[in-house]
């Protein structure tokens, strides 16, 4: 057995075919992308706005990345879907 917070920097998120949405709601919407490396690496707060969230606000680097075809489209898509389910079950955290 690992000790504990062995693994806690080195977290991912599994995006594989196949696989259903597991159940990943204690992940905040706006620190999603800091689990997907190839997003991570190349934000550094380089975006337009402070709270982007990388699903289409004007003068992210994430979403000029993908236009360039250097970011999978079909992980975007996938980030953008798990996004907005984080977002939404959120909203409903507390009704």
């Amino acid at each position: 057995i690992p000790e504990q917070g062995v693994f806690a920097d080195k977290t991912l998120i599994i995006d594989s075919p196949g696989f259903s949405m597991y159940d990943i709601e204690m992940i905040p919407p706006e620190d999603l992308s800091n689990y997907y490396p190839e997003m991570y690496n190349i934000k550094n707060g380089s975006c337009r706005f402070q709270d982007c969230s990388h699903t289409g606000e004007p003068g992210c680097v994430v979403v000029d990345t993908l236009e360039r075809g250097d970011l999978s489209s079909d992980r975007y898509r996938r980030y953008v879907e798990i996004y907005n389910e984080l977002v939404i079950k959120n909203k409903n955290k507390y009704k």
